[in-house]
């Protein structure tokens, strides 16, 4: 038996990957995930803002994204050599993420993504550069006014596909408070998490939790620890079917 190597080539399978989300707001929802991964990573090491903010700003020529933290260089690098394999599922927390591949996410938006990091007091801002069709990734010192003034990252995504400030678009408020609200829902109730939207410079709004108006019920039956995994639980929300 011959054993063939299986080559590929990068900037296709990651352009391949980007595509994997179904519309774009399921693939700018995923920093939203990315965020609350680090969020719950944070709380588990007793370093956590009070509130994970998630700040969108969506103009006709690039979206940017806010959060309170930031990686390091190193992670960085980390995370783009391992793509698909992420290392989410060997920890201890309760990660809402799933393959390593939301970093790439912003293929389906735009051709060019750029990462403004800071890890923590004392680090540099580490610039990083994605763009569609290219094998590598670009890493280099944030330039001085480029740099943020507090831990965590802003991500900016430009030569979009499509303006994002259309009303009736794939990233209107309607649609981004759909499906924000549906994937996001415990913690937006819980209060640890807060999303706002900023469009072409109007004021900003803020995503709301699903609306429900039926009576709760089975709050006994709330969470449930899994079987050989004590630091994951299952969140179950019950409501009677008359009002």
């Amino acid at each position: 038996m011959k054993r063939v190597p299986i080559r590929l080539h990068t900037a296709n399978a990651l352009k391949w990957l980007g595509s994997l989300y179904r519309n774009p707001a399921d693939a700018i929802k995923e920093h939203v995930s990315n965020a609350i991964d680090e969020h719950l990573k944070a709380i588990a090491q007793g370093r956590a803002a009070s509130c994970c903010t998630v700040s969108f700003d969506l103009n006709r020529s690039s979206i940017a994204i806010e959060y309170p933290y930031g990686m390091s260089g190193d992670e960085f690098r980390q995370a783009l050599q391992k793509v698909a394999d992420s290392a989410k599922k060997t920890l201890d927390v309760n990660q809402i993420g799933q393959l390593g591949i939301g970093i790439f996410s912003f293929l389906q938006l735009g051709r060019k993504c750029t990462f403004f990091s800071k890890k923590g007091k004392g680090f540099e801002t580490v610039k990083v550069t994605l763009r569609e069709g290219a094998d590598d990734a670009e890493f280099e010192t944030a330039a001085k006014r480029e740099n943020l003034q507090a831990p965590g990252i802003r991500i900016l995504i430009e030569s979009l596909h499509f303006d994002p400030t259309k009303a009736r678009g794939p990233l209107s408020p309607e649609k981004l408070q759909k499906v924000f609200s549906e994937k996001f829902d415990a913690y937006l109730k819980a209060g640890g998490l807060d999303i706002r939207v900023t469009i072409a410079g109007r004021r900003p709004f803020r995503i709301e939790p699903v609306k429900i108006e039926s009576p709760r019920i089975g709050e006994a039956y709330r969470s449930w620890a899994l079987p050989g995994r004590p630091a994951k639980k299952l969140l179950l929300e019950l409501y009677s079917g008359r009002s």
